[in-house]
């Protein structure tokens, strides 16, 4: 099953240093883009290796359970981040984890790897570190990039967010937001069907 699965690598990754950070519901909070509910997920976070790990589980009714593994390596030094800094605390209106949106990938959509919400700044110093969050992730998908963002866009105003400017094509497509703070949904087209979708908070 599912979790006997999950229950193994959570087993195997745990005994190799790696602590679980969150086991997102079904909204998907903390993961930025979410697989359906269908499929488990969990994050991963090595305060040594300075590395978090997203684990997704595949249900294929033909071919048995798939599992994808996304590493994603963090500088903790630069970003003042640490696997602590990552978890999301236990009160969910605590900042900054109740802005950031969290948003279901549509039916068509093929996750293929991408990362929960991470610290995210520039080394010009544009954004001092942990002020800014950055979630991203590359998905095969079947249509052009504004019926991507016509999927998510509305995802995002669901959730408290008004949107102030956009511009839609069939390779990029982007629109900017604005709650408490600032977001950027960004879709590019990678491939002929493979698309980088990006949240960007700050």
């Amino acid at each position: 099953s599912l979790d006997e699965v999950l229950a193994r690598w959570t087993d195997t990754l745990t005994q190799a240093g790696w602590v679980v950070l969150q086991e997102p519901d079904a909204r998907g909070d903390g993961m930025g883009f979410a697989p359906r509910p269908s499929h488990p997920s969990r994050r991963f976070c090595h305060d040594e290796a300075q590395q978090t790990l997203d684990l997704v589980l595949f249900p294929d009714p033909e071919r048995g359970t798939w599992s994808a593994l996304t590493l994603f390596a963090l500088d903790f030094e630069e970003s003042g981040a640490s696997c602590a800094s990552l978890k999301p605390p236990v009160d969910a209106e605590s900042e900054p984890f109740a802005e950031l949106p969290n948003l279901q990938l549509p039916q068509e959509a093929r996750w293929r790897r991408g990362t929960g919400w991470l610290p995210w700044a520039t080394k010009a110093g544009l954004l001092s570190p942990g002020t800014a969050w950055a979630a991203g992730v590359v998905v095969e998908y079947p249509r052009d990039a504004t019926a991507l963002h016509a999927a998510l866009a509305p995802q995002v105003e669901a959730q408290g967010w008004t949107k102030t400017a956009e511009a839609l094509s069939p390779a990029l497509a982007w629109s900017r937001w604005r709650a408490t703070r600032d977001g950027l949904l960004l879709i590019w087209r990678r491939g002929p069907s493979e698309y980088l979708a990006l949240l960007l908070v700050w």
